[in-house]
């Protein structure tokens, strides 16, 4: 699962981690030599509703809504895929599947533990979050660090990292509002903490996800107009079963962003819901980077 929340999972399947990746034109694709379907089978979803190619009568704008869509695909998927269903299963997301993973994957721990009436259990057997955001209390007192320590040069003048150390402290407060006082207190924080914290680091123009290099495509830094051109092709949205009403592929979807910032769901912790997974040895892999 791709991040956002609202951004397409074919961003990694197509640029990052998938079989193939599109040519530079979006007419055909190259095989991908590093991807991840080499040792295992691999799906790329498309969730919640309204992002990438997906739909649906309503939007998810927290996390129990995506546990709740995320479980009944997967068993969906696994009772339509009955010789996939006895495999071994890791859920691997990427940036806000720091909150997407764990919630889902604690949903399924906790129905194997009492499998609902008719359900397939799914042999959950590790998680996994890359450059995620699970943990914003955390997570956020370090953005200044980051930025102000890449490669020894950081692209931040002394008065913005100035800037950025006065506004941690209240950060963090507002962030532990947050977990008490409902979803205006959360919102209140997104605001307040990505202005002071992520802002400043943004305006500078370099990427945040290769902090070597200038960012070439706002707001994901990359430019993915081939996938997009690929996405179009008549033959494609026939092989992926895509209907005329929802064939306008976008890499995010800005309602569905708004959904999840408006409900207060950012700026909340799931770092709570891995430790009964490690207790059932479920293995857990943590992983970051600030370069390519």
């Amino acid at each position: 699962m791709t991040g956002g929340p609202g951004c397409s999972s074919e961003v990694a399947l197509f640029g990052e981690n998938g079989p193939c990746k599109v040519n530079a034109d979006g007419t055909d694709t190259l095989p991908n030599q590093y991807s991840w379907n080499n040792n295992a089978t691999v799906i790329y979803i498309d969730q919640p509703a309204g992002t990438g190619f997906s739909w649906g009568s309503g939007m998810d704008h927290d996390e129990v809504g995506v546990a709740n869509d995320m479980y009944d695909f997967l068993q969906q998927f696994m009772k339509a895929h009955p010789d996939l269903a006895a495999r071994d299963f890791y859920a691997f997301g990427e940036s806000y599947a720091g909150h997407y993973i764990p919630a889902v994957t604690h949903k399924i721990w906790q129905n194997n533990n009492a499998l609902p009436s008719g359900a397939i259990k799914i042999n959950l057997k590790g998680t996994s979050v890359g450059n995620g955001l699970t943990d914003p209390e955390v997570q956020y007192q370090y953005y200044k660090d980051m930025a102000a320590s890449t490669n020894d040069h950081s692209p931040l003048s002394n008065a913005t990292i100035a800037g950025m150390t006065k506004a941690t402290p209240g950060c963090i407060k507002a962030i532990q509002g947050c977990e008490t006082g409902g979803s205006v207190a959360c919102l209140a924080a997104t605001e307040s903490c990505n202005l002071g914290l992520l802002i400043p680091y943004t305006f500078t123009g370099m990427n945040p996800y290769d902090m070597r290099i200038k960012c070439a495509k706002p707001p994901l830094c990359y430019d993915f107009s081939n996938v997009g051109t690929y996405l179009k092709r008549p033959e494609v949205l026939a092989a992926i079963g895509v209907d005329d009403a929802h064939k306008n592929w976008q890499s995010c979807n800005k309602l569905v962003t708004i959904g999840f910032e408006l409900d207060g769901d950012w700026m909340k912790s799931y770092q709570q819901m891995i430790p009964d997974q490690l207790n059932a040895g479920i293995k857990v892999l943590i992983y970051a980077g600030d370069q390519e």
